[in-house]
């Protein structure tokens, strides 16, 4: 019986044991040996012919798609014997029936006799996501799989390499890492994942599937399935050509919109229709930054450099600038058209952008999808005239785009943040605005600051190829609530993350989030697990709160990365040391051990404390100068197994932080290879100090805790480099030896033809 598995959702129905027993083995998977029977008599033969003791399951076809818990239902029995097998199967037909009642199971009955195998119980499972496509899943596996929640996701395809890294991120691997042989095991393991990986990519009628338990047998250096479940969609796939088709329109190809992105950075003219003269108008506003750079005054104010055209047909000049009554009506060429009007305006005021052949649009006011189904049908009509005049949109219901580096504040923002090397790619309008007024006083500066809004056209992955090459941005920070594509999203974000740090902070998480974030900007955020999984796969970070995500954005935008995971700590204050441990061994931060090289060093110093700590973290004691702070970071860069460092002051009567913040510089730039992390704790007396590391692009926290997360994410990054850059080489090597495989054949068909 087949079943819609929700609504508007193609139908689906599960699919018989044996076939999916029969997929699983043709793609490499090991299933125990497995005998499927009908009847008493060829259970008894079955089990003989295998051996005792075997166990005996009912693998009926559902009748619907919700799972059925075997073992729970009483369909998985033991049986040491022919007496035992007899009763067994008589059990078994009876709780069938029961289920067959309950319209849980065909009528037929099947039975697998199966021999009996032990080992650490794990779950491998994949399933087609509506937006990022196929996922494979490795967990803890058996009864309480769901109880236990331990998995980890990835999204398909993926090789073993993957897999493995997979694998050692669940709580089941640190039991499989210590039986005997684990490095086959592991390998074993990860192939079969893989397997599955492939299997679904390449069955687009498997809409999911799990083997649950997949035994990990130390004894036989085996890693068997004893159950599989496998269900089948009904929706058809999209052949290449199909795909094609749909992924171009007007001839234009599907990523054509990425690559006009450029345009909103960089205009010569800006037409902006709702100009207003009122000073409380969103309209004065976006006036008033165009012309002045800001509506509230700060150092970072700069007016627009190119031509502004106010279109308002009840006005003549606003803010001393000639106003037209449409801009139809403009005489010269316009690169972005401002739409501030309100909703029901805004379809009328597009298509005279269309007949101007405006070169892009921004559409600041709200009332669109994030508001009501009429919203959705009038956002969706203006998004199809536009795409299909080639004219970019961004928004509605968006805060604008401000890149300080040409002067273009296009937007109602109250002012214009400080130039810097940090895009900050936001949903959120509201959010931005208020990241902006904390920007001016942080002084934290932005490459560009882009408000997308309700996503009509560009969802924030249409920006990703612009902000790859951008010279101006060195790392990438978002806030998003769901996204258009996640397979889209996915493919654009590993571009990006492989040529520039990423950090994300998702809205919409939880249940009640995700209620929030359907009425704040119309966007329904999609499984959070899957998400989550898309970002760390992508090799992006992902963080939870706004505060970690400027942090972090800056840190990998100003330091360099981790080469290796092991870390020197320096602190004169022993307390601080000890915290700054703790953190390190909860977050994976590796503490080397100082060896008797450097030990002898400080010893012969004369300036080292007698009392100081030999050991890692390295407490210099609490009267230490200057000078101290300077041979002890000099001193552990400089040794090799030491990949960065973090230096804690805590302010004591003698302290100097101006001058320790010098030491500290001096330092990194003598080891410009290696990271450093400050955490001045203090306040008032300590604020020079921290002003002037700031000044020097020497990341500073008052928290020890958020210097070791800050430090933990250079860590990561560094180990992603390494691995993209074998990726890379293999795949380059496999290339090269797939181009001299085909030279040979092509010489031996040459000779074969003379």
């Amino acid at each position: 019986m087949a079943q819609a598995t929700a609504a508007g959702t193609a139908p689906s129905k599960p699919v018989a044991f044996s076939k999916a027993l029969a997929l699983l083995r043709g793609c490499g998977v090991d299933f125990c040996e497995t005998a499927l029977v009908g009847n008493e008599e060829e259970a008894l033969a079955a089990a003989s012919k295998l051996g005792f003791p075997v166990f005996l399951k009912d693998v009926s076809v559902p009748a619907c798609v919700s799972a059925v818990h075997k073992y729970k239902a009483g369909l998985v029995l033991r049986a040491d014997g022919q007496e035992s097998l007899a009763k067994a199967y008589g059990s078994l037909e009876a709780a069938h029936g029961s289920l067959v009642k309950k319209r849980l199971l065909e009528k037929k009955l099947t039975v697998a006799i199966q021999k009996e195998v032990s080992g650490i119980e794990c779950l491998v499972g994949a399933k087609r996501d509506p937006s990022f496509g196929c996922i494979v899943l490795f967990g803890s596996g058996g009864i309480s799989a769901e109880e236990l929640g331990d998995v980890t996701l990835r999204l398909c395809p993926i090789g073993s390499a993957e897999a493995e890294l997979m694998i050692k991120g669940t709580r089941v691997y640190s039991r499989i890492s210590k039986l005997k042989g684990n490095g086959l095991l592991l390998r074993k393991l990860a192939d079969a994942v893989a397997a599955v990986s492939n299997l679904i990519e390449g069955h687009p009628e498997i809409s999911e599937l799990d083997m649950n338990p997949l035994l990990v047998d130390e004894s036989q250096e085996r890693v068997v399935a004893v159950d599989a479940r496998m269900v089948y969609s009904a929706s058809k796939k999209l052949t290449g050509k199909n795909k094609r088709a749909a992924a171009t329109k007007k001839g234009k190809p599907a990523d054509w919109k990425s690559a006009a992105v450029s345009r909103f950075f960089g205009p010569a003219s800006i037409a902006l229709l709702g100009a207003s003269r009122d000073k409380e108008s969103v309209g004065q506003a976006i006036m008033r930054n165009l012309t002045l750079g800001c509506v509230h005054r700060c150092e970072y104010c700069r007016p627009f450099f190119g031509k502004i055209f106010p279109v308002n047909p009840f006005a003549t000049e606003i803010l001393g600038i000639k106003c037209y009554p449409s801009i139809t009506a403009v005489p010269e060429p316009v690169d972005i058209a401002i739409i501030a009007l309100p909703s029901h305006l805004v379809l009328g005021a597009v298509e005279e952008c269309i007949k101007k052949k405006t070169k892009a649009a921004i559409i600041i006011s709200a009332g669109f999808g994030e508001f009501n189904e009429e919203g959705k049908r009038l956002q969706l009509k203006i998004a199809e005239k536009l795409e299909k005049a080639g004219i970019l949109l961004l928004g509605p219901n968006c805060l604008g785009i401000i890149r300080p580096q040409n002067n273009l504040n296009a937007s109602f923002a109250p002012s214009t943040p400080p130039r810097g090397n940090i895009a900050f790619v936001s949903q959120s309008g509201a959010l931005a605005d208020s990241v902006i007024d904390w920007s001016i006083q942080a002084r934290y500066g932005f490459s560009s600051v882009i408000s997308y809004g309700n996503k009509a056209m560009l969802d924030c992955y249409d920006f990703f190829d612009f902000l790859a090459t951008d010279e101006e941005t060195r790392a990438v920070a978002i806030y998003l609530e769901g996204v258009n594509s996640g397979s889209a999203f996915f493919e654009r974000l590993k571009a990006l993350v492989a040529k520039k740090p990423v950090v994300i902070l998702k809205g919409g998480r939880t249940g009640s989030g995700m209620a929030a974030a359907a009425t704040h900007t119309a966007s329904l955020a999609g499984d959070a697990r899957i998400f989550e999984a898309a970002v760390r796969q992508s090799g992006a970070v992902l963080v939870d709160t706004v505060e970690e995500l400027f942090d972090l954005a800056k840190v990998l935008a100003e330091q360099p990365v981790c080469e290796g995971n092991g870390i020197g700590v320096i602190t004169n204050g022993g307390g601080c040391g000890v915290i700054c441990s703790d953190y390190c061994e909860e977050l994976g931060v590796k503490l080397p051990q100082l060896q008797k090289g450097i030990l002898k060093a400080f010893d012969k110093s004369g300036i080292m404390h007698p009392a100081y700590s030999r050991r890692n973290p390295l407490d210099i004691v609490g009267d230490a100068l200057p000078d101290r702070y300077g041979l002890a970071a000099s001193a552990l860069l400089e040794e090799p197994y030491i990949h960065g460092l973090i230096v804690i002051q805590t302010m004591q009567a003698m302290t100097n932080p101006v001058l320790d913040a010098k030491v500290i510089v001096d330092a990194h730039r003598q080891f410009q290879g290696k990271p450093i992390i400050s955490c001045f704790m203090g306040g008032r007396f300590s604020k020079k100090g921290m002003h002037y590391l700031d000044n020097m692009h020497i990341p500073d926290f008052n928290d020890i805790r958020k210097a070791v997360v800050a430090m933990k994410a250079l860590i990561d990054r560094g180990e992603f480099m390494i691995r993209l850059q074998k990726a890379e080489a293999a795949a380059a090597s496999a290339a090269a030896g797939a181009t001299v495989t085909k030279g040979r054949k092509k010489r031996k068909q040459a000779g074969k033809r003379r």
